[in-house]
């Protein structure tokens, strides 16, 4: 797998130039590229605690309010999952996410908007969908806040989730 370096992107190099090899875990498709974290006030404004954060980070502590986290040591794709879900996946590579969010049914998914066959789905399956605001922040592993270029939504299976998301107030849920 191969990642692009934002730094050297800035610098204008080439893409021919920065690509490198990454090591990635295929089944959760993590790469350090992959390490943006979401920011508290999305939990506050949604009053919900979960019982398992299906993508959490190794070694930081979240705001995820859970009961039990599964980093990639656990392979989240690979293990159960029980109870409300939260899940931020890997915007490298989220359609194993996506898929096993829908079949699992319960829960919030933060995810990445686009025109792929796997957002699609989770848009046909999802009892409620909010996009967040362009100009939403994640927070990197050093503690600093940084946008990304994709826009985002929230995607809620069961309906006191999709009741969460209308406590969060950022527009009309679907």
């Amino acid at each position: 797998m191969y990642r692009l370096d934002v730094q050297a992107a800035e610098a204008g190099h080439s893409k021919e130039r920065i690509a490198k090899p990454v090591k990635s875990n295929k089944r959760s498709g993590y790469t350090p590229a992959n390490e943006y974290y979401t920011p508290d006030w999305i939990f506050e404004g949604m009053g919900l605690r979960f019982d398992l954060d299906v993508c959490s980070p190794k070694d930081h502590v979240t705001a995820v309010p859970a009961d039990k986290f599964y980093t990639i040591d656990d392979d989240g794709l690979a293990s159960d999952w029980a109870g409300r879900v939260w899940m931020n996946p890997p915007y490298s590579s989220p359609t194993d996410w996506i898929d096993k969010f829908i079949d699992h049914s319960n829960g919030i998914a933060l995810v990445a908007m686009s025109r792929s066959k796997a957002f699609l789905r989770l848009w046909n399956a999802a009892d409620g969908i909010v996009a967040l605001t362009s100009n939403l922040t994640f927070i990197t592993p050093e503690g600093k806040k940084k946008g990304i270029f994709m826009p985002c939504a929230l995607a809620a299976i069961g309906a006191d989730n999709v009741e969460a998301l209308r406590r969060l107030d950022c527009g009309a849920v679907r």
